[in-house]
């Protein structure tokens, strides 16, 4: 490497260089300009692909949301701002080389993107500016934190009442609703330890009001009607917790907030635990209706309902029904209880408070046996 430097060859080359001096210097602009001309193309085609990149990122965005039955300003906004800008582009640095004199359209194309990609990084800026601002404060996400560890509820609830009624954006009514809905429904889950249900079905209810998208505070409700041998009442929630789960719901309720639901299924439970969840409170209903002092008529009705609310749930069948009341009744909380904790972090264990009450009641194996054979 030092050879070509200071050796024959680095001295044959300086040279040439000054020998040849006078040439370089005419070819220099020259060889600039074909350079200039051949990336130029290169350019442009980088230009619009990152734009029409961040185009169908965007619409992948908003359809994903759009199936989450939540829709955003924000992904039709960036897809809208990088579509105008990927056109524009296009077409002004078509129209220089149609009207112009090359080395002019050369030049404008140029500047041209040079002021499309810092508008790009403007608009950029500006979405990145306005995400930050719909963020929650320090003192929201300090509440929240209390919420997630089920400290001090009671003191916090009222707090996220009075923030609720001065917040001013749908983003923060949305954030302070998610968590007022858990911190209600987080209070009754103590109630419920103690086998309170009427108490704990009424911060249930109170969570439900702020959020009807809490399948948490749902199924916790249902769980007080069925301890309480409200099975009517109870077939109701279950009818709209699978309604919920299914989508209909969220199309038809009118006060239904569908980007609650999109914080439900990113920061609580997946469609899965939620599937399993439903599930098997349609179990747990079943049971405690056959263990119940009901008249038998009413019986039947009712099991009948329950039957065909559990077939909406997808994937799942009745013998599939029986078998895990015969497999897992009376041993856990399961994917229920998973669903009834919500987005809670340690030292908060509500599943040590859903325990005793969540359990599936033990069947004779001998009426799962007749029942799956009828």
């Amino acid at each position: 490497m030092l050879k070509l430097f200071w050796g024959a060859e680095g001295r044959a080359f300086r040279k040439f260089v000054l020998g040849n001096a006078g040439a370089l210097k005419f070819l220099a602009p020259k060889l600039t300009l074909i350079v200039l001309i051949l990336l130029l193309p290169f350019a442009a085609l980088l230009a619009a692909s990152i734009l029409f990149i961040e185009i169908g990122l965007s619409v992948v965005e908003y359809r994903r949301e759009v199936g989450e039955g939540f829709t955003t300003k924000r992904a039709s906004r960036v897809a809208l701002v990088n579509a105008v800008l990927a056109v524009c582009y296009v077409s002004l640095t078509f129209l220089f080389f149609s009207i112009a004199a090359w080395w002019l359209a050369l030049l404008l194309s140029i500047v041209a993107l040079g002021v499309f990609f810092t508008a790009y990084l403007l608009a950029s800026l500006f979405g990145l500016f306005k995400d930050m601002r719909g963020a929650p404060s320090t003192e929201d996400s300090a509440l929240f934190q209390q919420v997630r560890e089920m400290r001090d509820l009671e003191d916090v609830a009222k707090q996220l009442r009075w923030r609720l009624l001065s917040a001013k954006t749908l983003d923060k009514r949305r954030n302070l609703k998610f968590y007022l809905g858990w911190a209600e429904t987080y209070r009754g889950h103590y109630h419920m330890k103690d086998s309170a249900w009427e108490k704990a079905a009424s911060f249930y209810k109170e969570a439900l009001r702020f959020d009807s998208a809490n399948l948490g505070a749902r199924v916790s409700l249902t769980v007080c009607y069925l301890r309480l041998d409200e099975f009517e009442l109870a077939l109701r929630q279950i009818e709209k917790a699978v309604a919920t789960f299914n989508g209909y719901y969220r199309k038809v309720a009118p006060r239904f907030d569908k980007g609650i639901w999109h914080w439900h299924r990113n920061e609580v439970s997946s469609e899965y635990e939620q599937n399993s969840g439903i599930f098997q409170l349609c179990g747990m209903a079943v049971a405690l209706l056959k263990l119940s002092s009901e008249n038998s008529v009413v019986k039947e009705v009712l099991m009948r309902e329950l039957i065909q609310n559990l077939v909406k749930i997808q994937g799942r069948t009745e013998d599939e029904m029986w078998s895990m009341l015969a497999r897992k009744g009376g041993t856990s909380p399961g994917a229920l209880g998973l669903l009834a904790a919500g987005p809670y972090r340690t030292p908060a264990a509500p599943l040590d408070l859903l325990s005793s009450a969540f359990c599936l009641p033990l069947l004779p194996i001998q009426t799962v046996e007749l029942e799956s054979a009828a």
